[in-house]
């Protein structure tokens, strides 16, 4: 049974195989086809360059109510935020104060555009934790990022800090210096 499936396929090879030069009789000559492809437009456009969406700034945190740490208190304040893909961050502070308060949080955002496309605010909530005097306690931040054209952005957050005594509540007012990291 092997033997003839095989001397049918030898056959239907030979057959295909006399067969071409007789194809290409017919229709004379046989030349090659060259086949191009298409560029959709986003191949065809410039690379553009990526928005500029991390930043590192300086200003200050107004303590709103507790003590326990630096972000109840109030005090200079250096932030930064990572961007690590479209619509999700980390979000950084260093509050100066009675005693230096970090902070760090995840958070999810949702930038606002105007009309023409353009990012106006980007709104983010998340959460993460606050360390102070190696206290390490939970922190809810949220607050509004409103850029300032390409370079610049203005930060206000409000992060909230659940220690064991008390919760302590603070407004950062910070001005960011832009940067591409990812």
């Amino acid at each position: 049974m092997l033997r003839i499936h095989w001397i049918a396929s030898f056959c239907a090879v030979g057959i295909v195989v006399n067969s071409v030069p007789a194809i290409a009789q017919v229709s004379g000559q046989i030349e090659p086809v060259q086949i191009e492809l298409a560029q959709t437009e986003s191949e065809q456009a410039e690379p553009e360059d990526k928005p500029k969406r991390s930043y590192i700034g300086i200003g200050g945190n107004i303590g709103l109510s507790g003590d326990e740490t630096s972000i109840g208190d109030g005090g200079f304040t250096i932030v930064t935020r990572t961007r690590i893909i479209d619509y999700l961050s980390v979000r950084g502070s260093i509050i100066f104060g009675g005693e230096t308060t970090s902070a760090t949080a995840l958070t999810g955002e949702v930038p606002l555009k105007n009309g023409s496309g353009d990012i106006v605010a980007i709104p983010f909530l998340g959460g993460g934790i606050s360390i102070a005097d190696s206290d390490v306690n939970p922190l809810i931040s949220t607050g509004v990022d409103v850029p300032l054209g390409e370079d610049f952005t203005v930060t206000n957050r409000v992060n909230v800090s659940f220690g064991d005594d008390e919760t302590d509540v603070g407004l950062l007012v910070v001005v960011g210096y832009n940067f591409t990291l990812f």
